[in-house]
Order: structure tokens, then sequence, then C-alpha cells
């Protein structure tokens, strides 16, 4: 899904897209301030396959993040994190960039989080 950025408005407009089993919804915006910047209040959810790190396990990691992301049409000067496009949002490469950087993360399945006692390396 992709939208050009000059029919975004100031008004709330809602959008959804599902990938897989992972569902990205929410509104977005043109910011008050800013007319290049686009603000996105969404929320991802679902299931997404991942590997423990602990035990290297296949196991469902369950999905609820709540994103505030920011869109800059071209290329940002500030100190904020923003997605920088050029005329063109494209909602599923914003979709992947999220999930990658939660693949990114540390996860550990269910038994692993009941073990008491793991390894320390000195």
């Amino acid at each position: 899904m992709q939208i050009e950025f000059k029919k975004i408005t100031k008004t709330p407009k809602e959008f959804e897209l599902t990938l897989d089993n992972i569902r990205f919804f929410g509104e977005l915006k043109k910011s008050l301030n800013n007319s290049s910047l686009v603000e996105i209040d969404s929320t991802l959810s679902g299931r997404l396959n991942s590997l423990c790190d602990r035990c290297a396990s296949e196991f469902n990691l369950k999905l609820n993040e709540k994103l505030d992301l920011k869109v800059y049409n071209g290329i940002y000067k500030g100190d904020e994190e923003v997605f920088e496009v050029e005329d063109v949002i494209d909602f599923k490469e914003i979709l992947i960039s999220e999930i990658e950087l939660i693949k990114n993360d540390y996860h550990i399945c269910n038994e692993c989080k009941d073990i008491k006692i793991f390894e320390i390396e000195y």
C-alpha cells in the first residue's frame, strides 16, 4: 500500500495493511508544525515466527506494539528518528522495516523463561 505525500492532509486518515500474520493499522496526518512531516499513530499486532535466543527452538512471538512513527518527505535534518521518503509513503516498506527491528531484538521462548539458572561466561 502506497500513498502520495501530497494527498495527506492535517485531518487524520485511517489505514490498514496485513502481511503474513501481522496487521499494521492506525491513523496518519500531516504535522501541524511542518508540512513535510507526516505523523503515524499505529499498532502492529499478530504473530511472528521467531527463534529462541537461548535454546534456538522456533516459537510464535505475540505482537501488540504501539508505534508512533514520523515520515519526512526529503532529507531530514533534525534530531528525531524518521523515515525519509521521496513523494510516496510505502506502508509495506515501513511494516517490513519494523518487523526486521523486532526480529533483531532478544527473544526467549516460554520454556526458557521458566528456567531459573542459566550459563554465565567468565
